[in-house]
């Protein structure tokens, strides 16, 4: 978490970083902000005016349990993550200045080897959750812009704040390789974020693929090839570690 207050101790303001999913609402025809917005309304009820929601690596992750058939109420999320927010602040050590700094790159992602299996959906593991039809409309237009581009162009960037430092991934990235980005920055402490800076769709870790599932399931938002996600926490790293050198 970051927190900001004025001169006279008032609260103004809180971001929190939290890895998971905000799926409550999946297949209906509602508008919701979820639990985002649950957190944010009862953080403003606990005295934070202003809360900012940066999610984590959640690619593969969410407030649900289907296995054990437990699905969590956005309400109840939301409170669940103001509690610990609020304890958070409650234990801040406030400093008067802060030490700033931001660094950027862009890299170019590999896309899928696509097979016809995998256009029709049929390899396995394959899940299509949704009117196959639906797919396969979007399928030509898709193989096309790959044999055309060759690569997904995606912008890593890493912005410091004294021993922390927001990281920024522009995917659905799965919470194993937002760990390793985590890991790789000690000793700062790294702060993942997802879906920033633009989006490339589902990034898996590169064990994932044999295995199947939604997120490696081919579709224009699953289009990233495997090494991909290990090559953006492989960038973030190393921008980390150019920090680090040059201090």
């Amino acid at each position: 978490m970051l927190a900001a207050r004025d001169t006279d101790g008032k609260l103004l303001g809180a971001i929190v970083n939290f890895a998971c999913h905000p799926t409550h609402h999946g297949g209906g025809t509602g508008f919701s902000a979820g639990f985002p917005g649950a957190l944010a309304a009862e953080m403003k009820q606990r005295g934070c005016p202003v809360t900012l929601y940066l999610n984590g690596a959640c690619g593969n992750i969410s407030a649900g349990d289907p296995y054990r058939g437990i699905a969590l109420e956005m309400e109840q999320v939301g409170q669940r993550l103001a509690e610990d927010a609020a304890k958070v602040i409650e234990g801040m050590a406030f400093r008067d200045s802060a030490q700033l700094g931001g660094t950027r790159r862009t890299i170019q992602l590999p896309y899928r080897t696509v097979t016809d299996n995998e256009v029709k959906g049929t390899v396995p593991g394959a899940q299509r959750f949704i009117d196959p039809k639906l797919y396969d409309i979007g399928m030509p237009k898709l193989t096309a812009r790959i044999r055309e581009r060759g690569t997904q162009p995606a912008e890593v960037q890493a912005l410091f704040l004294d021993d922390y430092v927001f990281v920024s991934i522009p995917a659905e990235y799965f919470v194993q390789l937002g760990l390793r980005i985590k890991q790789g920055a000690q000793p700062r402490r790294a702060l993942v974020v997802s879906c920033a800076n633009g989006m490339v769709g589902y990034v898996p870790t590169r064990e994932a693929f044999p295995r199947g599932g939604y997120e490696t399931t081919f579709i224009s938002s699953s289009r990233i090839g495997p090494g991909a996600g290990e090559m953006l926490a492989d960038c973030a790293i190393e921008l980390i570690q150019q920090k680090e050198q040059s201090q």
